[in-house]
Formats: C-alpha cells, sequence, structure tokens
C-alpha cells in the first residue's frame, strides 16, 4: 500500500540521521571513560579530653570516624575498602572497636581500620566507627596530646605532601585532605567533695534534738561505672549518733567506734557517673545530739571520698595538712546550745506528825517547781525511805501521780513515782506519801529524793545520797520516838524498840 512505503522510507530516514548526530557529538578525545577521583570529607571525633583512668569498654571513652563520599554523582560506586590510620598517644591504648563494616586492630600504637562496605550518591556515608580506648592512670596532667589520623583508598592515594588539620563543628573535626589532626588536651580524673555544698539543718543544734541533718555532696570528673564502689567516710565528733542517711543516689552506711575521736560512718554506693555535680550527689546524715555532745562546739566533721582508683586517706589526720590528699573535706564551726528546758527541784519537805513513833503511822509531804526556761514533760520522782518505813500510799498529789514501792521495809524501800501530765515552768507542785512506822533503828532518819522529767533526767539515787543539795536532790530528817518510853509490858512487835537482855 502507498502508506505503508512512505512510512519505511520515513523511519531509515530518522535512522540514518540519528546516527549522523551521535557520530557529531561522540568526544574524540584519548580520554574517554576515565574516572572520576572520589573526594570525601573526613570526620574525626575527638573526645573533650583524654581522662587519666578512663575505660573505655562499653564505649565509655573512644575515638569516633566517619566518612562522607562528596562526589557520589560523578564517580558512581566507590568500592570497598576504605583505610583510616591513626597512631595512639603513649598513655592511650586500643581495646576494641564498634561500627558496622569496620573491621580494626592494632599494632603496639597503631591503629588500622577498614571499612568493607561501599560508598555512592545514594549511600554517601558510611556508619560510624567507634575506637574504644583505655587511658593510663599516669597520663601527664596538665598536658596534651595530639590526634591524627589519615583516610587512603585506591582511587584516592594521600597526597604527597601530606597536609594535615581540620576545622571542628560541633563535636566533630571536618578535613577534606583525608587527614584530621586535632589537639586532646589531658584531664586528671577525680571524685572530690564540693566543699560549698556541706550544710547543716539547725544552727545551733540542741542537745537532746533528734533528725539533725548534715549534709554534704560531690563533684566527679572521669569516672563512671566500671570503676567500682564509691565509699564516703565521715569522722563524726562525740555527742552525734547517726540515726539514718538519704540521698539522690542510695547510700548504705556503717558506724565504727572511734573512741574519744568519735564514730566513723562509712558509707558507699554502687558507683557514680562521670559528670556528678552537686545537684546529682547529695548525701543527708541524720543524727541525735547526746548529753555529751560538747556545748557550745564548735564541732568539726571530717570526710573523705574514695573508691580502687582513687584509694581516700586511711588517716583523717591527713586531712587537717595544708596539703590535704584528694578526696578529703572538713566542715567546722557546728555549733551546740542547750535548750530552753524544764529543771524540776523540791523546794521544801515537811512530815506530819511532828514526831514519828514506831507503830503507829505518818506522812512526808515533798514540793517542787519547775525553775528551768522551758516546759517539763512528764515528771519522774524517786524515794528512798528510811529503814522500818513502810509505804502505804500517796495522797494530794498535784499532777496526780501514781507511785510504786520495792524492797523490805526493814532495810528501806526505794518509791517510784511518775505523773503523766507535763509541768510548767514556776508552777508548783506536791505529793504526800503515807507510811507504816516501826523502829527505824535511829532517833532521826532521812528520807532522801531526786525529781525529773522527759526533757531533764533526774539524778541517779546514787548521786543524791551522796550529795543531796545538788538540783534534782533533796533530803528530809525525820525524828522519831525512843521507844524506851513506851510501856515495858507492850510486845516488842507491836512497834516499840526491842529491849537488850541486859536490859
Amino acid at each position: 500500500m502507498p502508506t505503508s512505503k512512505l512510512f519505511q522510507s520515513l523511519a531509515l530516514s530518522f535512522l540514518f540521521c540519528s546516527q549522523s548526530l551521535l557520530a557529531e557529538v561522540a568526544p574524540t578525545s584519548d580520554t574517554a571513560g576515565d574516572p572520576v577521583t572520589p573526594q570525601f570529607q573526613f570526620r574525626l571525633y575527638p573526645p573533650a579530653s583524654f581522662d587519666t583512668y578512663r575505660l573505655g569498654a562499653q564505649d565509655a571513652g573512644h575515638i569516633g570516624f566517619s566518612i562522607i563520599l562528596l562526589n557520589g554523582g560523578q564517580t558512581g560506586a566507590v568500592q570497598s575498602p576504605f583505610m583510616v590510620r591513626m597512631t595512639l598517644p603513649d598513655e592511650v591504648s586500643f581495646i576494641g572497636h564498634s561500627g558496622a563494616n569496620w573491621n580494626c586492630s592494632a599494632d603496639g600504637q597503631d591503629v588500622t581500620c577498614n571499612y568493607t562496605s561501599f560508598l555512592s550518591a545514594a549511600i554517601w556515608s558510611s556508619s560510624y566507627l567507634r575506637v574504644r580506648v583505655n587511658v593510663a592512670g599516669d597520663l601527664p596532667v596538665p598536658g596534651e596530646s595530639m590526634l591524627q589520623a589519615t583516610l587512603e583508598h585506591a582511587q584516592a592515594p594521600l597526597p604527597d605532601p601530606l597536609v594535615c588539620g581540620g576545622t571542628l563543628e560541633f563535636n566533630y573535626v571536618i578535613s577534606l585532605t583525608q587527614c584530621a589532626r586535632w589537639t586532646v588536651p589531658h584531664r586528671r580524673s577525680e571524685t572530690t567533695f564540693a566543699p560549698a555544698s556541706w550544710s547543716h539543718f539547725n544552727q545551733p543544734m540542741l542537745v537532746g534534738a533528734t533528725s539533725q541533718r548534715i549534709s554534704a555532696a560531690f563533684n566527679n570528673v572521669g569516672f563512671d561505672a566500671m570503676h567500682g564502689t564509691i565509699t564516703a567516710r565521715f569522722l563524726i565528733p562525740s555527742g552525734l549518733v547517726r540515726t539514718g542517711v538519704t540521698g539522690q543516689v542510695v547510700w548504705t552506711c556503717t558506724d565504727q567506734d572511734a573512741g574519744s575521736a568519735g564514730t566513723i560512718a562509712s558509707c558507699t554506693t554502687p558507683s557514680f557517673f562521670d559528670g556528678m555535680n552537686p545537684q546529682t550527689s547529695v548525701i543527708n546524715l541524720f543524727f541525735t545530739v547526746t548529753e555529751d555532745v560538747e556545748v557550745p562546739g564548735p564541732l568539726t566533721i571530717i570526710g573523705t571520698i574514695g573508691h580502687a582508683y582513687q584509694p581516700w586517706p586511711e588517716d583523717f589526720a591527713e586531712c587537717l595538712e595544708d596539703d590535704a590528699p584528694i578526696g578529703c573535706s572538713v566542715y567546722g564551726g557546728i555549733i551546740t546550745a542547750e535548750p530552753d528546758r524544764a529543771q524540776m527541784v523540791y523546794t521544801d519537805f515537811s512530815h506530819t506528825p511532828e514526831t514519828f513513833r514506831p507503830g503507829d503511822s505518818g506522812s512526808v509531804l515533798a514540793r517542787f517547781t519547775n525553775i528551768g526556761e522551758g516546759n517539763a514533760g512528764a515528771l519522774a520522782l524517786s524515794f528512798e525511805a528510811p529503814p522500818g518505813f513502810s509505804y502505804t500510799g500517796v495522797s494530794n498529789a498535784i499532777p496526780a501521780a501514781t507511785c510504786e514501792a520495792s524492797g523490805d521495809p526493814a532495810t528501806g524501800q526505794s518509791i517510784q513515782c511518775s505523773t503523766a501530765a507535763g509541768f510548767g515552768v514556776g508552777v508548783i507542785g506536791q505529793l504526800r506519801l503515807l507510811f507504816d512506822i516501826a523502829w527505824p533503828g535511829a532517833l532521826e532518819v532521812p528520807l532522801t529524793a531526786s525529781i525529773g522529767d522527759t526533757t531533764r533526767a533526774a539524778p541517779s539515787m546514787e548521786t543524791c545520797l551522796a550529795d543531796s543539795e545538788l538540783d534534782g536532790c533533796g533530803q528530809h530528817w525525820i525524828p522519831v520516838m525512843d521507844s524506851l518510853f513506851c510501856d515495858r509490858f507492850e510486845n516488842p512487835t507491836g512497834g516499840c524498840r526491842p529491849l537488850s537482855t541486859s536490859d
């Protein structure tokens, strides 16, 4: 058909013209098909510092690298291997690496890492390489180390001469010369008290007070969980008894008697993290202030902190020296004082009848008051009755009191009385003790007494027997009728003094 022949003629003409055009634009140079040299951005991620005793396991300390292909649209896929070489400083040692498609090995201080995947316009960045290192404890501080690493590839050999350098952006150093260099400062890892963090809850601390809080906090540089248990030790002066501990980390404390120096509290926590500061490391120690605390003080607490990589001083006295070891801290100026407390005293005693007669009954009235500066709590009154006085009860007690006697009346009973109510400053109270009387063995006998309350304990009866003039003590002498004037026909057991065989 005419139409079919026309179509075939046009198709042949188009094919001929296309081949002619391609021939005109085809390159005629001898370099046709030469590959384009890859251009890389080589990134070094240096540590902010090399810290003494830094342990790099589990990526706790590492040097990082990554490779970026800048002209992947021109080069096509660039095949592995890509080789990173680095020489570590003398006090820094290679322990391993992490990163997908990376293999690393070390020969002494020389570390070689190969990236085994390709880079292209679509996949233009390698995975992140972590070269894990340990830093020795004898790293010189102050000081610094130069880190230098090179990137090599078969299509991009290192320039000669080698040009190293880089610019810091965020936390990485960028090099376009396949050689990155950066200076890393040295830093001493240390765990220390933050001196300004010491504080205590009450000023002054009052004798007898409970739940008195003393706080401290710490700074920690370089050390972390891999360095193990932290131990804080406190030399606590006599008169402060530790009753508890709290903190922002879990502390466990034990106490050891240090004789006249006081008590040593040893408190441990599993670990600190690098960068621990006073906002995250507070320890609160709680105390009761005992009667034997030094008043007015000032009291001083000495603290030490350390662990396996930073041993604490064994002798607290070292912390008082001008050049104290690391981990020492001294907190002084803790003032103590007596609180406003009651002081119960006896004001007078009286007895009825005027002279006690064996075989009859009698009573002793004891009056007392609070001459202190604070209200008294429940009262405790003690009496040592003369021999032959048998306690039978109490009456006229203000405030109400309950009493109980113990011991043999023949040798002298002990009588303990207590009240449930408090007792204000200047208030006068009393109670009357009732007795059945037998011959006591003398014509005048003493009743000895002591008095105190829940805020200030009564003196012991032994103390009052030795010195009845002390505050809180009292003594009253009671005359007894001579039973020789009894009817001689009375039975001696009825109260009269027995007659001797010579009578």
